[in-house]
């Protein structure tokens, strides 16, 4: 139960996130949250704000500020938390394995993982480690660099 509220959590923080960053594109924000989770404490840390400028957090300051030169946006009381990492993704895997992999096309495979790559951001992963896959075109690869040149909006993809 406990674990899915924090997977709500983070799928609420990601969405609002997603969207903040959409609002003020290409401008500086300062993220206020009513918490953080501070996951080598183990505990919540109260109100922080968190400066983020190019999507990189420059630095996380205690309480709500307003740093001039940044948007502020007030999460209210909503908790924030770092992001999940999964260490084994199959990608390009659909509910029925052997369909996906003996009849679509590496096109489709590429879809079908931008498709789980999105839910994975939105479910609050910034970060996936992906497992080998059954396609020997690449699409992965490629996914992972169009995402690195922005073209896409996922995670942080690391593949072979």
């Amino acid at each position: 139960m406990q674990r899915s509220i924090l997977l709500l959590i983070a799928a609420v923080m990601m969405l609002g996130v997603s969207t903040m960053t959409t609002a003020h594109a290409g401008t500086p924000v300062a993220l206020q949250c009513g918490n953080v989770l501070d996951p080598a404490q183990a505990s919540l840390q109260g109100e922080v704000t968190l400066v983020i400028r190019d999507k990189v957090i420059e630095r996380v300051e205690r309480g709500k500020v307003s740093p001039e030169g940044y948007a502020p946006v007030d999460l209210g009381r909503a908790t924030c938390l770092p992001g999940l990492i999964t260490l084994y993704s199959h990608l390009t895997v659909t509910r029925d394995r052997e369909l996906a992999s003996h009849f679509t096309s590496s096109a489709a495979k590429t879809l079908i993982a931008l498709k789980h790559a999105q839910t994975l951001l939105r479910d609050g992963f910034t970060t996936v480690v992906k497992a080998g896959e059954e396609d020997r075109y690449y699409g992965v690869i490629d996914l992972r660099n169009a995402i690195n040149a922005e073209i896409y909006e996922g995670p942080i993809l690391i593949v072979e």
